[in-house]
């Protein structure tokens, strides 16, 4: 396994902040501002998120998901019943 890390800073522009953005059914939202993101090279597939110290996230995926992060523009989960 091979980790790649991803610097998340908002004062650098070529590295906006990444935020994930939880939608309730009530309307409401919750905001989860991600500071750092880190690639693990492996044959696994998966994404986990990690609450830091801060208060701020960590997103960790695997190559096989996202090869390339800055080409991100969003996540949506969609629900249907």
């Amino acid at each position: 396994m091979f980790l790649e890390k991803h610097p998340m800073s908002k004062t650098n522009t070529n590295n906006p902040k990444r935020s994930i953005i939880i939608k309730y059914k009530d309307g409401s939202t919750k905001e989860l501002e991600l500071s750092k993101a880190t690639l693990i090279k492996t044959n696994d597939q998966f994404i986990r998120l990690d609450q830091l110290k801060d208060g701020k996230w960590r997103l960790i995926w695997s190559e096989g998901l996202i090869k390339d992060f800055s080409q991100v523009e969003a996540f949506n989960i969609q629900r249907k019943e």
